[in-house]
């Protein structure tokens, strides 16, 4: 198959009409899936509602038609069931899939090491790239080469056949510690690892904002920040998916049916400190959860 006849395959299953910056993105993760080139590295950005989702499912759908499988990974276990979800494929955290215990010592220390890549022909898709860090790990059971950007690409490009494809969120948080998401840049890409990147960034939002308070404040948030203007203030008008909550008895009543209904992993509280979110924390733990403790 070629990259143009897979093209068209990924286009045609496409659930509405890309834009130009969607369509220039299929067309290139096409060329690079086909070419399996052990050279090159494809780097998906986009801040939330661009379409990256979307894109990632329509390749994940029909990767089987390239003679190709998918591995889907992140950083955590709550960003691996994202992706799993919304790709309809099981999911792991990267530390699960490249690591494997070894036990060490008298005392049975467990440390882990690097594991041997046995995929072939693998599409590996790493989600919410801008959580990996490239600095080595204080934590010293992790073995390989230090850090976890350098495991993860060691591992996936000893693999046969086996390319990545690192998919992140610019306006998301760096790792802890760093200035910069190191996974979501390019020219760090190409001259530690030496790569050629393919990079290509979405940034134009087509989710609706009119219905989406989160997405619409989100987007209100990244502008503040580019713009350097720390005078915010949420717009919380009647929206789908916010409610704004000040009665005790209200907000009790709020979040347990947010937890019933949506589940733990779909509901989030903004509150206007870490000191508030503590004391939130502590209280839905003791009176919605029913826990002593964490």
């Amino acid at each position: 198959m070629t990259a143009a006849e897979y093209y068209k395959i990924i286009r045609t299953d496409f659930p509405f009409i890309p834009t130009n910056e969607q369509d220039r993105a299929l067309e290139e993760l096409s060329s690079f899936v086909i070419d399996k080139d052990k050279d090159r590295l494809f780097l998906l950005k986009g801040y939330a509602g661009t379409g990256k989702t979307t894109i990632i499912s329509a390749i994940v759908k029909n990767i089987w038609k390239a003679k190709m499988s998918c591995v889907l990974l992140a950083p955590t276990g709550r960003a691996a069931k994202v992706i799993s979800s919304y790709s309809n494929k099981t999911a792991s955290t990267i530390h699960r899939e490249i690591y494997y215990p070894k036990a060490q010592g008298k005392g049975g220390n467990v440390e882990f090491t690097l594991k041997q890549n046995k995929h072939r022909n693998s599409l590996f898709i790493v989600d919410e790239s801008s959580m990996i860090p490239d600095v080595a790990s204080e934590n010293k059971m992790f073995g390989g080469n230090g850090s976890l950007l350098d495991d993860l690409i060691e591992y996936v490009y000893s693999g046969v056949g086996c390319i990545l494809l690192l998919v992140g969120d610019t306006a998301q948080l760096p790792p802890v510690k760093l200035d910069v998401s190191p996974a979501l840049e390019p020219t760090l890409l190409e001259q530690r690892y030496l790569k050629e990147v393919t990079c290509i960034e979405l940034d134009e939002v087509k989710r609706q904002e009119k219905d989406s308070g989160i997405l619409l404040n989100a987007t209100r948030i990244r502008n503040h920040i580019e713009e350097l203007d720390n005078d915010f203030k949420f717009d919380v008008d009647p929206f789908i998916d916010i409610n704004r909550l000040i009665d005790g008895h209200e907000i009790m009543e709020a979040i347990q049916t947010a937890y019933d209904t949506q589940g733990h992993e779909e509901t989030a509280i903004i509150v206007r400190s870490n000191k508030r979110a503590n004391l939130y924390n502590q209280q839905i733990r003791s009176r919605i959860l029913f826990r002593e403790s964490n």
